[in-house]
């Protein structure tokens, strides 16, 4: 602990030197609501607040778990290396306009060759940077302050290792190296998940701990831990990771250590509707399903039924996905849009019709079509008139509101009449 402290203080120091000599403004109000004292986060968070890298989003908060942005992640390194932001008034990129928050930084990055367009004159400063991105863009930092970032450690201890981009491999190793990035668990790196603004704020401290000064002699790893400089207390680099044959769905016992390894569980994004293969052990896992609450999926927001399938919308009408099939509905609470009009009984409604018929006759009975297709217009002049008739409770009751007939898709028909009954019938 001890050790930690000095290291934070002398990196306090000299940062404190170069935030002078830059005239960067300090801001010492740190005490921000959405950041718990002992949080993963919080010594990276004070320590940017206080020497200015980074700001809150509004008066007392940090806002820990938003996405970092292209434009802010260039204006956290612009303060970061003491950029004469003042020479910059405007960007040669069309995306980025005058006088915007974030444009004397972006200018300076490209300026000094750190950070280019996405092509066609574009900057994209509201695209979101991804954790070998940041990587990226902190190694062509410290190369441009003069610090090396080309010494680098391997990431085979990583079992998500496959998902890392070739062109981010070297500095992404480099990041975990000297301690930027760890993993978010000890064996999974996760190079293309969305860098947040706290672990931007940790990477900013640590990289500041690591160029301290010291020059630094390093312990061996363990299973556990990185590599610890003997002399400032900084930790830097990836774990042994245990040695333990545990996998995906059994646990293991460590040969190394000793410690008993649970199973790590599958590394895999199945969603609602498509399955995934894990990337450690690479076996499939099926969809998840939808969960339905209140007539939408808790999961990913489509509408669902109370069995949890799937609804969706399109030309004019709602249709339940079930087995990979679309079923048509019409009822009290999915309408058809007026321009739904088939015309008439569907070529598969009539045949279906007509083998009951036929069926039908064989016993001795006759059915007839008493009411078969309805537009929508049909069925708001029935509709109308009930209302007037009886009052719209009652007509409520007995007739389907106009959009909310299943006449109007061409499937429903009522057959005979109510002195055609089943009553009337040798059966009945």
């Amino acid at each position: 602990m001890i050790k930690r402290t000095v290291a934070i203080l002398t990196a306090a120091l000299m940062l404190a030197a170069s935030v002078a000599a830059f005239g960067l403004t300090s801001n010492a109000a740190y005490g921000y609501v959405d950041v718990p004292e002992g949080a993963w986060f919080d010594e990276g968070v004070e320590f940017c607040a206080s020497h200015g890298y980074m700001n809150g989003t509004a008066e007392g908060v940090f806002s820990p778990g938003d996405k970092v942005t292209r434009a802010m992640f260039v204006l956290v390194m612009a303060k970061m290396a003491g950029a004469p932001l003042d020479d910059y008034t405007e960007s040669a990129f069309t995306d980025v306009p005058e006088g915007a928050w974030y444009t004397a930084a972006v200018e300076w990055a490209r300026d000094m060759g750190l950070a280019g367009g996405v092509g066609n004159g574009l900057f994209a400063p509201g695209e979101v940077l991804t954790r070998e991105q940041a990587a990226t863009f902190l190694a062509a930092l410290a190369r441009f302050t003069g610090n090396d970032a080309d010494e680098g450690g391997t990431l085979e201890c990583f079992a998500d290792r496959s998902c890392v981009s070739a062109w981010a491999e070297e500095t992404l190793g480099w990041a975990v190296w000297v301690g930027l990035i760890s993993g978010v668990r000890y064996d999974e790196v996760s190079p293309r998940t969305d860098c947040t603004r706290a672990q931007l704020a940790l990477m900013v401290m640590k990289y500041f701990d690591y160029y301290s000064g010291c020059v630094h002699v390093w312990s061996a790893p363990s299973c556990t831990e990185g590599r610890q400089c003997l002399i400032c207390g900084y930790r830097a680099g990836t774990p042994l990771g245990h040695d333990s044959g545990a996998d995906c769905t059994h646990d293991g016992v460590c040969a190394r250590c000793g410690e008993t390894v649970a199973a790590y569980g599958h590394t895999a994004s199945p969603t609602c509707t498509e399955g995934a293969v894990c990337v450690r052990c690479g076996e499939t896992l099926p969809a998840l399903g939808h969960r339905n609450s209140g007539g939408h999926c808790v999961r990913c927001g489509v509408a669902t039924t109370a069995k949890n399938y799937e609804i969706i919308r399109r030309d004019g009408a709602y249709y339940v996905l079930v087995g990979g099939e679309e079923v048509l509905i019409a009822n009290k609470s999915y309408a058809l849009s007026p321009s739904y009009a088939p015309g008439g009984l569907t070529d598969e409604a009539y045949d279906a019709f007509g083998r009951m018929r036929d069926d039908a006759a064989s016993m001795g009975m006759t059915i007839l079509i008493r009411s078969g297709y309805r537009s929508y217009s049909h069925q708001q002049s029935l509709y109308n008139n009930y209302c007037a008739r009886d009052g719209k409770a009652e007509a409520d009751r007995y007739s389907a509101r106009p959009g909310h007939s299943e006449h109007q898709t061409g499937l429903a028909m009522d057959l005979n009449s109510v002195d055609q009954n089943f009553a009337l019938t040798k059966a009945g």
